[in-house]
This record gives structure tokens, C-alpha cells and sequence, in this order.
């Protein structure tokens, strides 16, 4: 689902863009341009309300308009929780 979002908010921003070539997002958590993010790929456990997920966050490089885009990419996998 939240992969879904952000492919439409990619699509919105690119669709709505001027022809500048600047890039904005509203949530660089996402969606980054220029230089590749620092302390990346990582790991970490998430508990929901006692229902473990092993997240793993790495950055996809793209291209905008001659820039470096980066955007976020998570796997997911169930795990016990401790």
C-alpha cells in the first residue's frame, strides 16, 4: 500500500512539475534529490502491538531532469518477536 502511495505521489510530482529543473518533495523521508542518503542500507524490528516485522531500508537511484532522485525501498518480513 504505502509503495502504491508513493508511486502516485511520484506521478503527481513529475506530472505537475513546471519545466524546471528542480524537484521538491514533501516527505524527504521517501524521495530525496541530489547526493545518495548516508547510513543506508539498515535493519531494524518493528512491533506493532506485538506483531514483529524485520524491516530492511535501502535508497533506489533514478533520475529526474539531469538529477540524481532517490527513493526509499523497505522489504518486510515477519519475524518472532523477543
Amino acid at each position: 500500500m504505502k509503495k502504491a502511495i508513493l508511486m502516485l505521489a511520484l506521478a503527481a510530482i513529475s506530472a505537475c512539475s513546471s519545466h524546471d529543473s528542480k524537484v521538491t518533495s514533501t516527505d524527504p523521508n521517501w524521495l530525496r534529490i541530489g547526493d545518495e542518503p548516508k547510513g543506508y542500507p539498515r535493519t531494524f524490528i518493528e512491533n506493532i502491538n506485538g506483531n514483529c516485522t524485520k524491516v530492511t531500508e535501502t535508497w533506489r537511484k533514478g533520475s529526474y531532469q539531469d538529477q540524481a532522485m532517490w527513493t526509499k525501498e523497505q522489504r518486510r518480513a515477519t519475524v518472532a518477536c523477543q
